[in-house]
């Protein structure tokens, strides 16, 4: 999909996936999130047992990772990465999801 926004099209709290960490949770959709001199819009919360750089989260282990308004997980990141934020593990085109 050409021109991703997915600040425009994501919602605090919804569900999303990435093939990298699982399903997680949007946390933020803002600019405020800067790391020096990149932008990193989209926080999402995941949850796993076995990651030692986890939080415990009322006895959940539980991180949070940064992402492009593309989808994109890091800025280092080439021109031709590709997204791996997805609505869902069966569903990997933005260009058909409805919000509900």
């Amino acid at each position: 999909m050409k021109n991703l926004d997915l600040t425009k099209i994501l919602k605090v709290g919804q569900e999303v996936y990435s093939p990298v960490f699982g399903y997680g949770i949007v946390v933020s959709t803002s600019n405020d999130i800067i790391d020096e001199k990149y932008t990193y819009p989209i926080l999402v919360r995941f949850s796993h047992a076995n990651r030692e750089d986890a939080i415990s989260d009322a006895g959940c282990a539980v991180f949070r990772e940064i992402f492009t308004k593309e989808g994109k997980y890091t800025y280092l990141a080439s021109a031709d990465a590709e997204c791996v934020l997805f609505p869902s593990k069966e569903n990997r085109d933005w260009g058909s999801f409805q919000q509900k």
